[in-house]
């Protein structure tokens, strides 16, 4: 059964860009997504928003800001399908010859479009995916982020998982950040059903494509924002057995040192995390036996081990109130 329920509004006449921003639950915060969308001088995108069984009135919301612009169009989705459903039904509404996918908790800075599309035109890959870097903003961000320092390489695993020199950063691709051809997207929609580690997923397999490129642009053209509201990101649950689960599933995409970078980095920091000490041995081990990691990738996993058990032995150091004592009186007879 088709799950999209309505498109409202109507699409530009001229079309080469189509933004796609999946949504659940969080109207505010996809306002200032969209508009930052809207912002963007051209006159050539639409932007397609698609609430994932949201019940929060984010349609509503979206109208009520939005009320005479035509590039805006809602897709509905009746029930929670997941983010990567979403997306792909995005791709699939989409009029534009190119697909920009945006979250809807980030938010872009003006040009961004500009800049990549400029980029696309002139690549000399038949199918370029243009990425560019991003700073990182949010309530508990202490100073300035720009990631990621290194443009996207292959094979895309290692790139995504393994750390390289000191201090050993991997690479990042966030969906906010890319521009690609919607033929692509087609070919290669989104993998429905996982919880997390889908944005991933999905560049290991368009890394895959012999007619794909990656064109980097070294400017942060993305704000991705930590926590804007209190609460995690949609995805961003701390579950080492899924994500064991997910690295073991996906062998055939991992080469050793990007599966080992995977294991130390994404499930051993879950474990930690989660303070599932008897998990990090069993990790290392998996890790070594069936990867080849990095001095760097021992060295990171190694600190969250460290930095969650100092926040441990923090909270142990906290003060603990004591109850207060109220005597009891004789009950009156």
């Amino acid at each position: 059964m088709n799950p999209v329920s309505s498109i409202n509004t109507s699409a530009h006449k001229k079309t080469l860009i189509s933004v796609v921003i999946p949504s659940r639950q969080r109207p505010a915060l996809l306002v200032q997504a969209v508009q930052s969308v809207l912002d963007q001088k051209r006159d050539d995108f639409e932007v397609i928003v698609v609430l994932d069984g949201d019940t929060a009135g984010s349609a509503e919301t979206l109208q009520e800001h939005f009320p005479e612009e035509h590039r805006l169009r809602i897709v509905t989705i009746a029930t929670h399908q997941g983010v990567s459903v979403a997306r792909n039904l995005g791709v699939a509404a989409a009029l534009g010859q190119w697909i920009a996918f945006h979250d809807d908790d980030d938010q872009w800075v003006p040009g961004k479009l500009d800049r990549q599309m400029a980029v696309a035109l002139a690549s000399q890959y038949p199918e370029p995916v243009v990425t560019c870097q991003l700073v990182v903003a949010g309530k508990k961000t202490i100073r300035r982020q720009i990631w990621p320092h290194k443009a996207p390489t292959r094979p895309m695993c290692e790139y995504l998982y393994s750390r390289k020199g000191f201090p050993g950063e991997a690479g990042v691709l966030t969906p906010s950040t890319v521009l690609a051809p919607r033929s692509l997207c087609l070919r290669v929609p989104s993998t429905p059903g996982l919880p997390k580690h889908e944005d991933g997923d999905w560049a290991m397999l368009i890394g895959e494509e012999p007619t794909v490129g990656f064109e980097f642009i070294a400017e942060p053209l993305v704000i991705y924002n930590c926590e804007p509201d209190g609460r995690d990101r949609i995805t961003g649950f701390e579950d080492w057995l899924f994500s064991l689960g997910f690295a073991k599933s996906r062998r055939s995409l991992l080469t050793s040192r990007a599966y080992a970078g995977f294991v130390l980095s994404r499930c051993v920091g879950a474990a930690a995390s989660r303070k599932c000490w008897k998990a990090i041995i069993p990790l290392f081990v998996e890790a070594f036996r069936r990867g080849s990691p990095t001095a760097a990738d021992i060295l990171g996993a190694l600190e969250a081990c460290a930095r969650s058990l100092a926040k441990s032995a923090l909270s142990l150091l906290q003060p603990i109130e004591q109850p207060v004592i109220v005597p009891r009186t004789a009950h009156p007879e």
